[in-house]
């Protein structure tokens, strides 16, 4: 609640919502201007299909939208371990763990995970063996570093930090 705070959050690094759409933004920066996309409801996996995941949203795609959504998730992320925990106490003597199948020989498959920036896409080929002979990951800070830009003007020049920890993006995860 503070007013200096909130002040310095509050239209700064704006981004407009067709820029997030234009640029395909993901995780937060996405949900932040009001997207409802999140892998582990749109491309479930693991048992995220039996857990209940509330995507948080905001809609004025400012610094303090991204703080917010980012502090909510902490708190849903809270409820679904305990949600976990609950289904995985309930199924006492039940297998936890499964087997993998052996990989298709000269194939490539294609994967996506929410990781804590957005999607996390991955690549895996392998060879005539079903070895896996290559894996590349593509984080989400891939294409939210191309909005960054476009959240910039307008602003001061001490806004600059805030605005780019606002979206927090990898530098490396663009070189993965």
């Amino acid at each position: 609640g503070s007013v200096s705070l909130l002040n310095r959050l509050k239209t700064t690094g704006i981004v407009d919502p067709q820029i997030g759409k234009d640029h395909g933004a993901l995780g937060y920066a996405a949900r932040a201007v009001g997207f409802e996309k999140d892998a582990r409801i749109d491309y479930p996996y693991a048992g995220y299909s039996e857990l209940k995941v509330n995507v948080i949203t905001e809609k004025s795609g400012d610094v303090y939208a991204r703080w917010k959504v980012r502090i909510r998730e902490v708190i849903d992320s809270c409820k679904i371990i305990k949600q976990a925990l609950q289904k995985l106490a309930a199924s006492e003597g039940q297998p936890i763990s499964t087997t993998v199948s052996v990989l298709r020989k000269n194939s490539y498959a294609i994967g996506v995970t929410e990781g804590w920036r957005g999607d996390v896409v991955y690549f895996v080929a392998t060879d005539e063996n079903g070895e896996i002979t290559r894996v590349r990951p593509r984080d989400p800070s891939f294409l939210n570093w191309t909005i960054f830009p476009y959240a910039v003007p307008g602003n001061v020049v001490p806004d600059f930090p805030l605005i780019n920890k606002s979206f927090n993006p990898s530098y490396s995860g663009v070189d993965l």
